[in-house]
C-alpha cells in the first residue's frame, strides 16, 4: 500500500481500504490477510462507508468530486457506479439509519447530505478543512408540545487544521439547530 486513507469493516470482518494516490479500493480477507483489488480508477479514493445491508460500498473520489456506489455481490461486484457528483473536494463519508450519506467537502468547509437517490444538499458550512464525519443518533425525551421533532441526531466533524471538532445538530427535518466548534 502506498497511501491508505479510508477504511471500513464489514460485520464478517472483511476490511475495505482506499489508496488515494493509486486510485483504488482493496479488500482484506479477515481469515488469511490476503489482499485483492475491489475497484480501481477511483480518482483520489478517500472516505468509505458501507450500505446498511452491506451489499454496497460507497467511496469518495476527492479530486473527482464524486461519490461512487460499488456493489459487493452479484455480477456487477466491484464495478463502480456514480451515486452523487458535482461535490467540491469530497473527503470523509458517514451515514444515518435512513439511507442518507453525509460527505465532508474538505476545502469548501461544508457538509453535504446525500439522499438515497443521490441528490445533494448542503446542511452545514463555515468549517475549516472539514475532513471526517461521524453520525450519532440519539432519541431524546421531549415535552408533549414538541412531538414534531421527536429525534435529534448529531454529526461530529474533524478537520486537519487543528481547529477542533465541529458538532452539527440535526433534527428530524435535517434543519441545522446548532453548529459548534469544540476545542
Amino acid at each position: 500500500f502506498r497511501s491508505l486513507n479510508g477504511a471500513v469493516v464489514k460485520s464478517d470482518g472483511t476490511v475495505f481500504v482506499s489508496e488515494s494516490d493509486a486510485g483504488k479500493i482493496s479488500e482484506i480477507d479477515p481469515k488469511d490477510g490476503s489482499v485483492k483489488l475491489l475497484s480501481g480508477d477511483v480518482m483520489y479514493a478517500n472516505g468509505l462507508v458501507l450500505s446498511d445491508d452491506e451489499s454496497a460500498l460507497y467511496a469518495a473520489s476527492t479530486t473527482g468530486g464524486k461519490v461512487y456506489s460499488i456493489p459487493l455481490t452479484g455480477e456487477n461486484r466491484g464495478k463502480k457506479k456514480l451515486f452523487a457528483g458535482k461535490l467540491q473536494v469530497v473527503d470523509g463519508l458517514t451515514k444515518d439509519g435512513e439511507g442518507n450519506l453525509y460527505a465532508c467537502l474538505f476545502s469548501a468547509g461544508k457538509v453535504a447530505k446525500l439522499s438515497p437517490g443521490g441528490s445533494s444538499e448542503i446542511i452545514a458550512e463555515g468549517m475549516a478543512t472539514a475532513a471526517s464525519p461521524a453520525y450519532v443518533n440519539r432519541t431524546v425525551t421531549i415535552p408533549e408540545a414538541d412531538k414534531s421533532n421527536p429525534r435529534h441526531a448529531y454529526l461530529y466533524i474533524s478537520n486537519l487544521g487543528g481547529k477542533g471538532i465541529y458538532k452539527v445538530t440535526l433534527n428530524r427535518g435535517d434543519a441545522i439547530l446548532r453548529q459548534e466548534n469544540k476545542k
